[in-house]
């Protein structure tokens, strides 16, 4: 297809004159003149726009009449925009802005994480000083990489990779490291009183079999193991010895108490954060001590296009001290929670055999005790 009918061209008919001299002339000064097609007293014809202007003064020269028919052409439609000077500027300015702007952070891209870790480490990333809007340097994207292996020991590895307002964080997940035998050589004994039950020995020698009373702080296993020869080594001890232990636990609760409550006014401001500067808005100028403060951050888009402008929506939820009662079954049941927490931590992975729990009630108080048989590992790292 013509590139001049795509662009510009022009269809019109020429009467009267010398018609066949002056399409001579035009041919001979190399003017494109095409569908030509004879019509009563001169013809008709089609040519691009820029030659039907040299084709005028050969009209004129031969006292041909030219008439344009028709117009056709991306310039005759795009004609009255390109007229538009300011409309021309602001596009220009437009695309200047956003060439100057690639430097800021457009997007992130974290779809390699899952939900979770995109929280976790656009969190680190924000701690690091990148988020929508931040102009980037190598340095800060040095820094958040450091921020990610340093976010709790969640990732193995971490790159952050920055290209025409982009970031995209790659990340791998950390595998548990499994712990290291200290050289130390100890002993094991008895952290409680009980019944041994059973001895699953792993290295060292037992001291004691199941069905055997122990005590406190008694050694449970040494250190030392027999070859086959007779020849001892040492080596730090390794066992779970299971033993039924005696366990108390003690609790007490008010029923009248006073916590802070919402009262359900709150107060929200926003911070538009971008290369370097913030803006708040609607920030009161003073904030209760006791009100519950939370933050959603955001990218600021229009219509749907995400604009380099980072968004800090900050909510403060009054608050206020107000009484509160509990009825007595419900504190007895906070009281057992307390206590089964406790034994918990004192007695990892201890199965409960019996139960036993008894509670009062003065001033307004109640005072909960409760006795338990377990089987759990009484070992541990003798003094």
């Amino acid at each position: 297809m013509n590139s001049d009918r795509i662009w510009a061209g022009v269809r019109f008919t020429a009467v009267g004159g010398r018609c066949e001299a002056m399409l001579q002339r035009a041919a001979e000064q190399g003017l494109r003149i095409r569908a030509i097609r004879p019509k009563a007293g001169g013809f008709s014809a089609e040519c691009p726009a820029r030659h039907y202007l040299r084709l005028a003064p050969l009209a004129r020269h031969y006292r041909v009449r030219l008439q344009v028919q028709r117009r056709h052409g991306l310039y005759f439609g795009l004609r009255a925009t390109l007229r538009r000077t300011g409309l021309l500027a602001g596009a220009l300015a437009f695309g200047l802005v956003i060439w100057l702007l690639q430097g800021l952070v457009w997007s992130m891209d974290l779809s390699g994480l899952s939900v979770g870790q995109a929280a976790r480490a656009a969190r680190a990333l924000r701690a690091a000083g990148i988020q929508p809007g931040t102009r980037v340097t190598q340095q800060l994207l040095t820094d958040a990489e450091y921020a990610l292996l340093d976010a709790g020991g969640e990732f193995s590895w971490a790159s952050v990779n920055f290209e025409r307002g982009r970031l995209t964080v790659e990340a791998a997940p950390a595998k548990a490291v499994p712990d290291i035998d200290s050289s130390e050589i100890y002993p094991l004994a008895a952290k409680a009183d009980g019944l041994a039950l059973s001895v699953q020995l792993e290295d060292g020698t037992p001291l004691i079999t199941a069905g055997q009373q122990v005590t406190k702080g008694q050694i449970l296993i040494d250190t030392s193991r027999a070859a086959r020869d007779g020849t001892l080594s040492y080596r730090r001890a390794s066992a779970v010895v299971l033993a039924q232990v005696s366990w108390q636990g003690r609790a007490e609760i008010p029923l009248v108490f006073e916590a802070l409550a919402l009262t359900g006014r709150h107060t929200s401001w926003y911070e538009l954060s971008a290369a370097g500067y913030s803006l708040a808005v609607g920030r009161p100028e003073t904030l209760s001590t006791d009100a519950l403060v939370r933050q959603r951050h955001t990218q600021l888009s229009v219509l749907g296009l995400p604009l380099p402008v980072a968004v800090t929506e900050t909510t403060a939820f009054e608050r206020e001290p107000l009484p509160f009662e509990r009825s007595e079954e419900l504190a007895r049941a906070l009281a057992r929670l307390q206590c089964e927490k406790q034994l918990a931590a004192d007695f990892p992975g201890a199965q409960i055999l019996t139960w036993q729990e008894s509670s009062t009630l003065e001033a307004g108080v109640l005072f909960y005790q409760a006795g338990a048989t377990i089987a759990a590992d009484i070992c541990q790292r003798a003094e």
